[in-house]
């Protein structure tokens, strides 16, 4: 029996090509399955003003930001009222003003479709430096969203 060593070859090389091939696919299968998942992860919530009938009269969903954890109504502090999607939940890990972190009184869950209310107590000047809020989602992606402040309330954010 005479092997044509030329076959054999061939046959090796065309089946490396097919295992690299779907090794290739596989792999880029898998990045778009995770791309996928974080931006079905990523929170979306929007403003809203004061006079809209989401606003609540309430105090269960006002979370409090301040460096001591103390609630001081006579210290600067700046409102923002919002409304979370029914796409997915997220917790607002922190504040921070030029480097300095503000901290909820208590951190919860920001559930689907929830009105809620940030009211951050301020030492730093916010008309100077950029007012960051810093959440994580979800699938515990870690993401920063810059207020706009106007007066003492928010009037937009942005992802940065």
């Amino acid at each position: 029996m005479i092997i044509d060593i030329n076959s054999l070859i061939s046959a090796l090389i065309g089946g490396l090509f097919a295992l690299v091939g779907v090794l290739i696919t596989i792999i880029w299968e898998r990045k778009r399955i995770n791309e996928e998942k974080k931006e079905s992860s990523n929170p979306f919530f929007a403003i809203i003003d004061l006079g809209d009938s989401r606003v609540i009269d309430s105090q269960n969903h006002v979370f409090v930001f301040s460096t001591d954890g103390c609630h001081n109504d006579m210290q600067p502090h700046l409102n923002a009222n919002f409304v979370n999607s029914d796409k997915v939940e997220f917790i607002i890990e922190k504040i921070s003003i030029n480097n300095k972190d503000y901290y909820p009184l208590r951190k919860e869950l920001i559930s689907k479709g929830m009105s809620f209310m940030i009211k951050l107590n301020y030492e730093d000047d916010i008309k100077k430096h950029d007012v960051l809020m810093h959440i994580t989602d979800i699938s515990h992606n870690k993401r920063v969203y810059k207020l706009i402040p106007d007066g003492s309330m928010v009037s937009d954010f942005k992802e940065i």
